[in-house]
């Protein structure tokens, strides 16, 4: 009889023990969760409210479109020059790379806007990831503490018919108590 009280003593002790350690693996899952959306939100707010025009890939697209547009408009300078264009051909060649570096910022805007929305997406994606993990580690610990009451409960019946293995409290108290457990 003590010996089966001292067994299921040592049984219920590492049912807790494991308990704690998974509770403790739980916060530390919970602690790099938090690091890590903390790190998503920086980023989302360095990425999202950059100004789309200060990045290096539209400086670039400005730089090569005033490269070339300098280059056209000395072309048809010294076109002008050698054929005797007219001051108003000039002025067409001059509206027309204006019209065009428009055209670019225009792009470069709408490009801006993509870049958003693929911000938008990707921290989408991996706040829905974060949350399935915080979801499953939340249900790692019902079912922890569901796994010691069953344990507790087999304890207490062990115990109860290590006393007397005759009597039917035991089994009564188990089927009680797990009825208790589906209702909860």
């Amino acid at each position: 009889m003590i010996g089966a009280i001292i067994g299921a003593a040592a049984g219920l002790g590492s049912t807790i023990y494991g308990v704690a350690q998974q509770r403790k693996a739980a916060r530390k899952q919970e602690q790099e969760l938090a690091k890590q959306r903390a790190a998503n939100e920086a980023w989302y707010n360095r990425s999202y409210y950059q100004d789309y025009m200060n990045t290096v890939e539209a400086q670039n697209a400005v730089k090569r479109y005033r490269d070339a547009w300098a280059e056209q408009a000395q072309q048809a300078r010294a076109r002008q020059a050698i054929t005797g264009g007219t001051p108003e051909q000039a002025q067409a060649v001059a509206e027309a790379g204006g019209e065009a570096m428009g055209d670019m910022m225009g792009n470069l805007a709408a490009q801006g806007q993509q870049n958003r929305q693929a911000i938008d997406a990707q921290k989408l994606a991996v706040d829905t990831n974060v949350s399935q993990q915080q979801m499953a580690i939340e249900e790692q610990r019902q079912q922890a503490a569901a796994n010691l009451v069953n344990n507790g409960i087999n304890v207490a019946t062990s115990a109860l018919q290590s006393m007397d293995p005759k009597a039917k409290v035991a089994s009564s108290l188990q089927l009680t108590l797990i009825q208790l457990l589906k209702v909860s």
